[in-house]
């Protein structure tokens, strides 16, 4: 590909040739190599910038530097401000930075890691919303109540979306032998839990941790892959998922199911799991469903206590360290077949 470009050396236009040379850039101490475009003009060989995108290369290396920082664009920032209506003012005065730093930043400065992190924290909704309750003594009431709204406004309008966000930032984690090769879903979770609960009359919640935990493993012994996906922890009370509580509420707030408080008197309750309806079987294929039922009837007549005590014998639980992550290859010596 040629194009009429003004050669310096030559002093005239010439019909240069585009080629693409490896270059390295240093950006901020770190070596960046990319693939540069010039142009070479066929009579002294000088490499020239094509005049009409003159930076080209080097936003192209500042462009892999923001990939391998996880650094923001100027546009994510933009667009970020913009859903809740800030001018860049607002936006800096809540920060407690100057005005100048949000319009450089805008503009596709590099933003300083410390500001990076920070700006990338608050594309949590929630983040945003406790900084702006933090900060609102920077604001003028009218700017506090407009900006409030619109924060509020954006939480109903995306509710569904953002609880599916947060159970995902939760659980889903990058595949490995900690999560059995599987990748979190909420519903098929929460059609697992449901299964258990409509067998299961008095399905407390350590109970269903056990379930879980068998089912998962069972899965993996027999598959080679977990079948929710969750990561389990060492406790004391046996291996549980990682952020238990949490998940239970997550799958609660899906409505599938519900929570019963059970007061065993002298000040002690428990957590009874209650289906709304039946699960879905469309979720499940018949291996899946073998396995859940396996698990089922051979815990079925165990107390919650029997349970636990089971799980302390596996090895699953027995080699792993106090709290640490349960690796799936100590299923092939699950007691379940």
């Amino acid at each position: 590909m040629c194009k009429e470009i003004f050669c310096v050396e030559c002093l005239e236009n010439v019909a240069s040739k585009k080629v693409n040379l490896p270059e390295t850039f240093d950006i901020r101490g770190e070596s960046i190599d990319v693939d540069s475009t010039y142009y070479q003009c066929p009579n002294c060989g000088e490499l020239m910038y094509d005049p009409e995108t003159p930076s080209e290369n080097l936003e192209e290396a500042y462009a892999e530097y923001r990939v391998r920082k996880n650094i923001l664009t100027a546009e994510e920032i933009i667009e970020f401000r913009k859903r809740f209506g800030l001018s860049q003012r607002q936006f800096a005065k809540l920060l407690g930075w100057g005005h100048a730093t949000i319009s450089k930043y805008e503009s596709g400065v590099l933003p300083s890691i410390p500001h990076n992190n920070t700006l990338a924290l608050l594309r949590e909704p929630e983040n945003f919303r406790e900084l702006l309750e933090r900060n609102k003594g920077s604001l003028n009431d009218r700017e506090y109540d407009r900006i409030k709204a619109k924060v509020e406004d954006y939480f109903e309008d995306n509710k569904e979306n953002l609880f599916l966000s947060m159970a995902d930032n939760l659980f889903v984690r990058e595949t490995s032998l900690y999560t059995g090769y599987g990748t979190f879903d909420l519903d098929k979770v929460t059609q697992i839990v449901k299964f258990f609960a409509v067998k299961d009359e008095d399905l407390f919640k350590l109970r269903l941790l056990k379930y879980l935990f068998y089912s998962d493993f069972l899965f993996f012994k027999r598959f080679s892959v977990s079948l929710s996906g969750l990561t389990y922890q060492r406790f004391p009370m046996g291996p549980v998922p990682v952020e238990y509580d949490f998940l239970l509420d997550f799958v609660i707030k899906t409505g599938e199911v519900a929570k019963e408080l059970i007061d065993f008197g002298y000040e002690h309750t428990g957590e009874k799991i209650i289906a709304v309806d039946d699960f879905d079987e469309s979720y499940f294929s018949k291996d899946e469903l073998d396995v859940l039922e396996t698990v089922y009837q051979e815990l079925k007549d165990y107390s919650s206590k029997a349970i636990s005590e089971l799980t302390h014998k596996e090895p699953a639980w027995l080699e792993t360290g106090h709290l640490e992550y349960i690796s799936y290859e100590h299923s092939d010596r699950l007691s379940l077949d």
